[in-house]
């Protein structure tokens, strides 16, 4: 990719979910070591990748927030020592068996915990949920709450 458009920025998700050690052992969430474990050597060798988009994994029920703070945190430290960018995504709903948008209060949490950590957020969001003008009175209520939450940091 590179090669045919050198300032192009490649980007590689990065998931923080759970880990199992052997196909027969429990599920158990990652843990730092575990993180480091796999993701050092995949970040030193892979010198074409520009940032890594470190999922959020609330929205999916996979990851709860202070594990994600955790992760965040530990992928942004493994991000710096390779001077490569991360970047997170946050979901703005939950995406199980049906998509359940987030009250702005339940989103700006995992915002707060993504701004510490990357240097992009992408909100992770079906585009029709969260538009003012869609016709659904929780969309306008989420897409003004969500204006006012950056109003409020644009004045910071």
């Amino acid at each position: 990719m590179k090669g045919v458009l050198p300032r192009l920025q490649v980007i590689q998700p990065v998931g923080l979910y759970r880990w199992r050690d052997t196909p027969d052992a429990p599920w158990h969430p990652v843990t730092p070591v575990e993180l480091r474990r796999f993701w050092r050597p995949f970040l030193a060798t892979a010198p074409h990748i520009d940032a890594y988009l470190v999922i959020d994994g609330v929205g999916t029920g996979l990851a709860p927030l202070a594990y994600t703070d955790q992760a965040q945190a530990c992928l942004r430290a493994l991000c710096d020592e390779q001077g490569k960018e991360m970047w997170t995504d946050v979901e703005c709903a939950e995406m199980g068996q049906r998509y359940v948008f987030y009250p702005i209060g339940r989103l700006v949490p995992s915002l707060e915990v993504a701004a510490r950590h990357a240097s992009r957020i992408v909100a992770f969001d079906y585009i029709n949920y969260l538009s003012p003008n869609n016709g659904r009175e929780p969309s306008r209520r989420l897409y003004e709450g969500y204006a006012a939450y950056r109003r409020r940091l644009a004045r910071r």
